[in-house]
């Protein structure tokens, strides 16, 4: 349970800087694919950090909305002809010796129409998304990059006691990351109730 909770921590403080170090425009749009754990803390630095208007793609009928509603943001089942100013991969696709490593997680017209291009996948840092954004002129922002800063707070972490009002932070992302989940559940259980009762009656 400690290593799922330290990759959180670590996957939420190392976006919300890569955010500020390359000076992405907090009052533009985000555009984020996925809705696991990591794409709950990459999403909600997105948020922390002033990006008031996005959309999460997933594909999850219980966990993307869940995490949308909970950002305030908005969430749709696939990419289709959504387009933002940031996009960002948070899902396995284009992930070496995965099933969709030779796989973009958007098409050619979803990055054309944005600025910055993220993929949060490290291995390889040059995904087919990232190689696509380059050669399309976009900025981009590597997993290798997310990697980096990880590392860098760990050994900081160690050598350093922690800053409480950040800890305290962190803290408040894991509980609405556990609310988000128990909420979801809550959800199918009661959902399951009402199509039993639905069989019954008929």
């Amino acid at each position: 349970h400690d290593g799922v909770l330290t990759a959180a921590n670590t996957d939420y403080i190392a976006v919300l800087s890569l955010i500020g170090d390359h000076g992405l425009d907090t009052h533009r749009s985000v555009l984020i694919r996925g809705s696991g754990g990591m794409a709950s803390a990459v999403a909600t630095a997105f948020r922390d950090s002033g990006f008031g208007t996005g959309t999460i793609v997933a594909r999850n009928s219980d966990t993307g909305p869940a995490l949308a509603r909970r950002l305030g943001y908005e969430w749709r089942p696939e990419v289709g002809n959504a387009e933002a100013t940031v996009i960002v991969n948070v899902t396995p696709i284009g992930m070496a010796d995965g099933p969709g490593e030779r796989e973009r997680a958007f098409d050619e017209q979803t990055i054309a129409a944005a600025d910055t291009v993220f993929d949060v996948v490290a291995l390889p840092s040059e995904t087919p998304l990232v190689v696509a954004a380059r050669a399309a002129g976009k900025h981009v922002i590597t997993g290798a990059e997310v990697i980096a800063l990880q590392a860098a707070e760990q050994q900081h972490s160690e050598q350093h006691p922690r800053d409480h009002r950040q800890d305290h932070l962190v803290d408040q992302v894991l509980r609405e990351q556990v609310l988000d989940e128990e909420g979801a559940a809550h959800q199918r259980k009661c959902e399951q109730q009402e199509s039993g009762e639905d069989r019954l009656k008929a």
